[in-house]
């Protein structure tokens, strides 16, 4: 009976260690978790404020946000054409130096 007491005991003796450790566990995972919602919620100010300038700078061109976003998505669509245009000059200028200069 008293070996059965003391097996007992010492399995109740981890038991409560791991949910300890496991207490602790769980305390730096909300320690990480409230860092980061709490960087997050920064970013979202951050964002706020970009936003607002946005607002601010497209109502004094007599625009909205979204037409300004519009405008740039459009004009990043244009800077790739150039630079694909631009790459097809350059390898179409390599390859008649390459003809022009296998002919001398």
């Amino acid at each position: 009976v008293k070996q059965y007491k003391i097996v007992k005991g010492e399995g109740l003796r981890k038991i409560v260690n791991y949910l300890r450790d496991l207490c602790t566990l769980l305390q730096e995972g909300q320690n990480i978790m409230k860092q980061t919602v709490d960087d997050l919620e920064e970013e979202v100010a951050v964002l706020h404020d970009i936003e607002q300038e946005l607002d601010d700078i497209a109502h004094e061109q007599g625009m909205n946000s979204n037409e300004i976003v519009s405008m740039v998505n459009e004009n990043e669509h244009v800077l790739k054409r150039m630079k694909n245009h631009l790459r097809e000059v350059a390898l179409s200028d390599v390859a008649r130096i390459v003809v022009s200069s296998d002919r001398n």
